[in-house]
């Protein structure tokens, strides 16, 4: 998979301020029960560059998240990012970032999948099972 298709297809989620607690993950876009979460760069670690012209055809989200994420602006001719490779974009483990609802989230913290409908711009809360925590 090269950069532009995981940029397309695998960037769906955002960390901004949570009004449940701290820092929240959000959806950037709707998804669906089953979709995979935090899909890591299996490429190389460095600093990519797309042109304007094919950067303009990804997803109006992702290109805010990419435009956030480094000195670019949108009327530049040619787009930097980086990827690290096994982390998901620019986030080495972002479900930290993740506040739980304990069995009622609306995802599995384990798997990584969704496990209710999700909107765009609405909170991903994590689950968790009290009987698996260490105590």
């Amino acid at each position: 998979m090269d950069a532009y298709d995981y940029l397309s297809n695998h960037i769906v989620t955002d960390i901004a301020p949570s009004p449940i607690h701290g820092i929240g993950t959000f959806a950037l876009r709707d998804l669906e029960v089953g979709e995979q979460l935090f899909v890591t760069w299996k490429g190389d670690s460095r600093i990519y560059t797309m042109e304007k012209r094919e950067f303009d055809y990804l997803p109006n989200y992702v290109k805010r998240v990419v435009i956030k994420s480094y000195e670019n602006k949108p009327e530049y001719p040619v787009i930097w990012f980086r990827l690290f490779k096994d982390c998901y974009f620019n986030l080495a483990n972002p479900i930290v970032y993740t506040n739980t609802a304990g069995k009622d989230g609306n995802f599995d913290s384990v798997t990584k999948k969704i496990t209710k409908p999700i909107k765009a711009g609405e909170e991903i809360l994590g689950t968790y099972n009290l009987q698996n925590t260490l105590l």
